[in-house]
């Protein structure tokens, strides 16, 4: 997970987000360590790749999103992740119990 979480640094930094941006992050991702199964955790850090670097795509470096800046396909790809990643949200938030 070191790995993950120093491009998740680099990416924060690249769109102009704080150090604290990064820790909620960081806390964010031991939560999901936590939280979700071993496979699960494995799926959930390649979704959340995917989707982090459409965000980078479209975030300035203010750290604001424009999804204009995707095109279609792209535009799908996000709708997609999303909808993938919302029941991982779920469970690492404890709205799902496991």
């Amino acid at each position: 997970m070191n790995l993950f979480s120093d491009r998740i640094s680099l990416a924060v930094e690249k769109i102009g987000a704080s150090q604290e941006d990064y820790h909620e992050v960081e806390k964010f991702l031991q939560a999901a360590k936590g939280r979700l199964t071993e496979d699960e955790f494995k799926e959930y850090i390649e979704l959340t790749k995917q989707l982090m670097q459409l965000k980078l795509k479209i975030s300035d470096e203010n750290g604001i999103r424009n999804e204009e800046k995707l095109t279609k396909e792209e535009q799908q790809q996000w709708a997609k992740l999303t909808s993938k990643l919302e029941p991982y949200f779920e469970k690492i938030n404890g709205i799902v119990k496991p």
